[in-house]
């Protein structure tokens, strides 16, 4: 990138530091850049040649004949110097005209054929070659002064003098040329030209300029020599190395070229010029952003924003320029038709010899692909937390409705779900659908050939239709759509983790279109986000009217419970007498207590009250001291065996029923009257319990009535 960088600074560098005029014309002569150098020739303001026609800078009463030029240069373009056998002339801006030499270097780019311009201004050289015709003593005081080598030939080709400001140089060709004919030295593939231009300017005494190329020390070297008519037969040769000249053309076209055909769209903007116009832009900016360089050239690069100007990295980025440094930001930028993209843009200053900032060089990557990936990520992320949050199903579609049409350019989604019992389809969520299509489809019945979505939902299957006004399964509602300006619909069916339909997920276009891939898979995996929040949704209201089910089946219950709370509470009060009178015995004596709590009449007439069940007396140290009932043996207990051993031993209980019986002895003895239902193999109980203030509980289990009634 930094090589590139450095490439593209010596194109500019070249461009504008030349001190030869730069002009590219098209092939109807319109100027389509010129450099600073021809503009400060020419005397006109930067960029005030744009789009004017090239003869602007020739005189008039020239310019109908160098348009007959220019059209036959066009039809065999090729690399040479302009006017040969013609003395040129430019006209500045203020009227006043000058001598010129012109070379020409046909270009194509961007599949325009262009021509590259080289303009010298020779009014120097052409009072010298005067002064040179009218002195001899001025010429040559002059010839030493410049560093070409000029040759003096009389009219029988034959070297008369020599000059050059390179003494060593002077010497040699002064022994090797002087008194020999000039077609003795040269090369036979240039006498041919180099006799033409002699006969030439013999016959019409105007000058000639002769660009060629010979090998010389293993070297190609290009020359330029412009014979001149002394008037009195003589010749005036001035000879010219221009090799490194054509090797900067090369350099030049070649930078031309590489800027031309890289991948990421440049810019060049003056930092010298109010508000910093674009001044250069290439083919890939044409291609990105769809403005051609001519509507491009002169803008400040902010119009790509449109009216979207409220971005933090705009202000990064004015920043750097006002400190005339590099940064790189992500910017929201609009092409020619409006289509929004993502752009990476890099600026670098360009600083001249001072340091001054004259130039940026903006290099774009349309990342646009990459950053909705990532805000497609960001959206789905979210629609998923709202789904774990429990949020409105129309929240939640209108949320992924939006994402879509956010990936998807100049999509309108809608999302519909199934009515399963009476299997029609009804509206959830259509941002940008047409009210009225919208009104005109809801409940619509699935079944084949009823549009995408009523297709979609009773086969199962992915319905892309790329133009609805062609086909047969729009046939039914074809009206309808085109009405609404509907050309394209592609339905999804939404389906649960069991397969089950639950609705179906349809992307509207304005135009007959198809989808390519990948906006295939945005919307398959939007339909499986919106498939778990229908789901949710359903598994949300099965909840809803469970509880209220269940509550219902709460309320039925709490009326059987106190009805049998009221049966309990008689036996208790039965059973609060006999405490009464177990209390009186322990107050006589502890041990006619014990023989009481422990009397098998006492337990009889106890157990009379729970006829289903069974009681039991445990001391504070979890031993059973008596156990009674009929419901003994159908919980696998045995009195005998029971009787005197710790609840721990009773093989038929649970680790979990030990742990809650000691739990009801101790809630107990605290003074708690016990009062819940159990179950107990699979049957119900009303466990009941009561102190007996002696280190001991009754607790008591009464089984289930006939048709499952709890009676206490």
């Amino acid at each position: 990138m930094e090589q590139k960088i450095e490439e593209e600074t010596l194109f500019k560098g070249i461009f504008e530091a030349s001190v030869e005029g730069i002009v590219v014309a098209d092939q109807q002569g319109a100027i389509v850049k010129a450099n600073a150098a021809l503009e400060k020739m020419f005397g006109y303001e930067r960029d005030e040649l744009n789009g004017k026609k090239i003869e602007v800078l020739i005189p008039q009463n020239l310019r109908k004949k160098h348009t007959g030029h220019r059209q036959n240069y066009a039809k065999k373009p090729e690399v040479r110097t302009m006017g040969s056998g013609l003395d040129l002339w430019g006209l500045k801006k203020d009227g006043s005209k000058f001598p010129l030499e012109i070379s020409l270097s046909p270009s194509i780019i961007d599949d325009k054929k262009l021509v590259v311009a080289y303009v010298m201004d020779i009014s120097k050289r052409r009072e010298t070659e005067i002064k040179l015709q009218q002195s001899v003593e001025k010429n040559t005081a002059i010839l030493q002064a410049l560093p070409d080598l000029i040759f003096v030939v009389n009219k029988e080709r034959v070297y008369t003098d020599v000059h050059s400001s390179n003494a060593e140089i002077l010497l040699a060709m002064q022994e090797e040329l002087i008194g020999k004919s000039i077609y003795d030295e040269l090369p036979e593939t240039l006498l041919p030209k180099v006799k033409k231009v002699f006969d030439t300017v013999e016959e019409t005494q105007q000058s000639e300029l002769l660009e060629y190329s010979y090998e010389r020390d293993g070297a190609v070297k290009f020359y330029e020599s412009r014979v001149v008519p002394k008037g009195n037969g003589d010749f005036l040769v001035v000879v010219r190395d221009t090799s490194d000249h054509k090797e900067a053309e090369q350099n030049l076209f070649l930078k031309d070229r590489a800027l031309e055909s890289a991948a990421n769209a440049i810019l060049i903007v003056d930092a010298t010029q109010k508000d910093m116009p674009i001044i250069y832009a290439n083919e890939a900016f044409e291609k990105m952003t769809g403005y051609t360089k001519e509507e491009a050239s002169g803008e400040n690069c902010r119009f790509l924003q449109k009216e979207d100007r409220q971005q933090k990295e705009i202000e990064v980025l004015r920043k750097a320029i006002d400190r005339g440094i590099s940064c790189e930001v992500e910017l929201r930028n609009y092409k020619k038709d409006g289509t929004l993209f993502w752009n990476q843009l890099t600026i670098t200053p360009i600083k001249n010899e001072d340091g001054k900032v004259t130039h940026f060089i903006g290099v774009q990557n349309d990342i646009t692909t990459r950053k909705k990936e990532e805000i497609l990520k960001e959206q789905s992320s979210k629609a998923l937390e709202m789904i774990a949050k429990h949020q409105s199903l129309k929240k939640i579609a209108d949320h992924i409705v939006k994402m879509v049409e956010d990936q998807i350019p100049k999509a309108m989604v809608s999302l519909l779900t199934l009515d399963k019992p009476n299997k029609t389809l009804h509206k959830l969520a259509a941002l940008k659908i047409p009210k009225a299509f919208s009104d005109g489809i809801e409940g619509v019945s699935i079944g084949n050939n009823v549009g995408s979505c009523g297709t979609a939902a009773f086969l199962k299957e992915e319905i892309i239709v790329s133009d609805i006004e062609t086909s047969p399964l729009w046939e039914n509602y074809k009206k309808l759509a085109l009405e609404n300006n509907l050309r394209a619909c592609w339905s999804l069916p939404i389906l649960s983790s069991t397969k089950q339909v639950l609705g179906t997920f349809a992307v509207y276009h304005e135009q007959p279109t198809k989808p390519n891939p990948d906006e295939l898979k945005i919307v398959v995996d939007a339909s499986k986000l919106m498939a778990i929040a229908l789901e949710q949704h359903e598994t949300n209201v099965k909840l809803q009217n469970n509880q209220q089910e269940l509550k219902s089946y709460a309320d039925k219950l709490e009326d059987k419970v106190r009805d049998r709370t009221n049966e309990l509470s008689e036996s208790i009060d039965k059973l609060m007498q006999v405490n009464s009178q177990l209390e009186v015995q322990i107050e006589e004596t502890k041990l006619a207590e014990l023989k009481a709590l422990t009397s098998q009449a006492l337990y009889s007439a106890i157990a009379q009250h729970f006829p289903n069940g069974m009681i039991a007396v445990v001391d504070n140290h979890y031993t059973i001291i008596s156990l009674h009932g009929e419901d003994l043996k159908r919980l696998g207990l045995q009195k005998e065996e029971a009787e005197g051993k710790s609840v721990d031993t009773i093989s038929q209980f649970t680790k979990d029923r030990i742990d809650r019986i000691k739990q009801n002895v101790r809630d107990t003895l605290a003074g708690n009257h016990l009062s819940e239902e159990i179950e107990i193999n699979g049957i119900d109980y009303s466990l009941n319990s009561i102190p007996l203030y002696s280190g001991q509980c009754t607790s008591s289990n009464e089984s289930e009535l006939a048709q499952s009634k709890v009676k206490s």
